[in-house]
């Protein structure tokens, strides 16, 4: 455990900078203060972002990053510390709970902002000078498609697609395209509602798949482009007391996501498949804000902050106990494989007078209906 001291208030976010060793941890009074991750005791750097609170902190590029107050203001943040942080001009009007970057330039940022009223905005920052940012609000783009607050938003470059989700249940797909007259902004698909607040939502580059998760502990899994309902979920909410508040994929090729959540647990979920094997592998005293995931040789480094956020919190999650973990999801598969086996088996002996009942062409549509839909969507992602 690493202390916080009060001299910079309480730790709010945390965001991964290009050097993969090195992370940043935003506070309540407005500071940003620079961590390795092998030496958590020893801060590399501190500086003054901003007056108010930090909410949320968005990477530019390895040396500059915008700064999110709990007001909805927006700041400039030179990393180096060589030149005082710069506000950024023009105002939408709204509170923001989740950004991202879509595109950088010379002349600026492309960004997607979310609000606590469910909006999107799509709008740039052109930059007149060092950190000096000017909002073209003129140009931006919104949807309301939402009727909640944005808890997070993921952008996925190779397909110039925005995903959100919202506290009104429901996870959409936006098309985003940029020329230099205009942004064209649509929105492409949405889920159904899921009757609880969708909190956290993660990649699976490899699979051509993302995970959801909900206020209520509901976990699921949607295909790309199948937007109206889940491939997959968990058979049950892993707890219905707190949030899922981030989900992290740790090994894809073991099918191995971690999520954290408002009981202070961290637990291993099984995507491979996701049929609700779970293991809780760390419990904090408190919720668990926000974290970071870092490799840590074959074992895994978990950064997390809680509610008070007076302290960082490391948590090792050893290769080991993933092995482990996907050694008894193994055996727990080949049995229920056996058992079903076994039961087709007595099916087959006690009658099979209806082998041959289903007509030759029907059984080549059910066959081709239940082959697994290949997506050429991830192939070309980092």
């Amino acid at each position: 455990m690493s202390l916080i001291s009060d001299k910079f208030g309480s730790a709010t976010d945390l965001i991964r900078l290009v050097d993969n060793d090195l992370f940043l941890v935003g506070t309540s009074k407005g500071y940003i203060i620079k961590y390795n991750h092998h030496s958590l005791d020893t801060p590399l750097e501190t500086l003054r972002a901003c007056k108010g609170s930090i909410r949320r902190m968005l990477l530019i590029d390895n040396d500059h990053c915008l700064v999110c107050t709990a007001k909805g203001k927006l700041f400039a943040v030179d990393l180096t510390g060589q030149q005082d942080c710069g506000k950024v001009k023009g105002s939408l009007d709204a509170v923001y709970t989740a950004m991202t970057l879509l595109s950088s330039g010379p002349q600026g940022v492309l960004l997607a902002l979310g609000t606590e009223d469910g909006d999107i905005h799509c709008v740039r920052l052109f930059q007149e000078a060092d950190l000096v940012f000017h909002m073209d609000t003129a140009s931006a783009k919104t949807l309301s498609h939402h009727d909640d607050y944005i808890s997070e938003l993921v952008w996925v470059a190779p397909k110039k697609t925005l995903l959100a989700i919202s506290g009104d249940g429901v996870l959409s797909a936006i098309s985003v395209k940029e020329s230099k007259e205009e942004i064209t902004v649509r929105v492409v698909g949405q889920s159904r509602n899921y009757d609880q607040d969708l909190t956290a939502l993660v990649l699976l580059p490899a699979e051509g798949k993302l995970l959801a998760a909900g206020m209520l502990g509901w976990v699921g899994m949607f295909r790309w482009n199948y937007w109206g309902s889940t491939c997959a979920s968990l058979k049950k909410n892993i707890h219905k007391e707190a949030p899922i508040t981030q989900l992290h994929i740790i090994d894809e090729d073991l099918g191995i996501a971690l999520s954290t959540d408002g009981e202070g647990l961290l637990r291993l979920i099984a995507t491979k498949p996701l049929d609700g094997a779970v293991m809780i592998v760390a419990q904090l005293d408190e919720s668990i804000e926000r974290s970071l995931v870092f490799s840590n040789g074959a074992d895994r480094l978990v950064i997390a902050i809680t509610a008070s956020g007076n302290c960082l919190h490391p948590i090792i999650v050893s290769s080991t106990v993933m092995q482990k973990f996907v050694q008894s999801l193994s055996e727990s598969l080949s049995t229920v494989k056996a058992q079903e086996n076994s039961d087709d088996s007595n099916l087959s002996e006690s009658d099979d007078s209806d082998k041959d009942e289903m007509p030759e062409s029907k059984r080549k549509r059910a066959t081709k209906k239940n082959l697994t839909m290949a997506s050429s969507f991830f192939a070309d992602l980092d």
